[in-house]
C-alpha cells in the first residue's frame, strides 16, 4: 500500500464531513486554463477569464487553419505568422516561416494581454515559452533566438525576460532551458 493511503486513513477520522467530501471527490481536469486577471460579479462571485481556447491537437489546428480565408494561423489577433505559430506550438509552421518565409527570429511586436495592458518586446520565443511549448523553444534557440530580449508592460516601469515569463507560467523545464541559453550567449 502506498504511503499516502496510510496517511489518508490515519487522518480521515479528524476531518469534518465537508472536508472528507472535498478530499474524496474525483479529480477532473479543468475545461480551460484560468488567468489571474479576474473581476467580481454583481452577486459577489469571482469571475475568472479563460486564457486559452486554442486547438489542442493537430486535426483541430488544421481545421482552424483551413477556416481562415488568408491562411493565417490561429493565435492572438494582429500578430505576425511566426509569432502565431510559436504561440500555437506548431513546429512545422515555425520551420516553414523561418526557412521558406525568411521571417526574423527575433522580431518584436506588441499586443494587449488579457488584463488589457499593452505588452511590448514580444518575440516568438516569448510566446512559445509563455504557452509551454518546449520543442518550439528549443528549435528557436538552436536557430539563434535571443532569450535575453527584454519585454515590458506599459503600465509598469519594470522589464522582464523570456525566462521570467516561462517561470511565471510554471514551465520550469523551459525556464532552465532559457536561463542556460542566456548564460551561453553572455559568454
Amino acid at each position: 500500500m502506498p504511503p499516502w493511503h496510510f496517511m489518508r486513513g490515519k487522518f480521515a477520522s479528524k476531518r469534518t464531513s465537508s472536508i472528507n467530501e472535498f478530499v474524496d471527490a474525483p479529480i477532473s481536469p479543468p475545461s480551460s486554463t484560468f488567468s489571474p486577471c479576474s473581476s467580481w460579479a454583481d452577486d459577489g462571485a469571482l469571475q475568472l477569464a479563460p486564457t486559452s481556447k486554442r486547438p489542442h491537437n493537430q486535426a483541430q489546428r488544421q481545421q482552424s487553419t483551413e477556416q481562415e480565408p488568408d491562411g493565417a494561423l490561429w493565435g492572438p489577433p494582429s500578430l505576425p505568422k511566426l509569432h502565431n505559430a510559436a504561440f500555437q506550438g506548431d513546429i512545422e509552421a515555425v520551420v516553414r516561416e523561418l526557412v521558406v518565409g525568411g521571417a526574423d527570429i527575433n522580431e518584436q511586436c506588441s499586443h494587449v494581454n488579457l488584463c488589457g495592458d499593452l505588452v511590448t518586446g514580444v518575440t516568438p520565443l516569448y510566446l512559445a515559452a509563455q504557452q509551454g511549448h518546449h520543442g518550439v523553444c528549443s528549435y528557436l534557440l538552436r536557430r539563434g533566438a535571443d532569450p535575453r530580449v527584454a519585454s515590458g508592460v506599459c503600465t509598469s516601469p519594470d522589464t522582464f525576460r523570456v525566462a521570467d515569463v516561462a517561470l511565471m507560467q510554471g514551465h520550469v523545464r523551459i525556464w532552465w532551458l532559457l536561463r542556460r541559453a542566456a548564460r551561453r550567449q553572455r559568454k
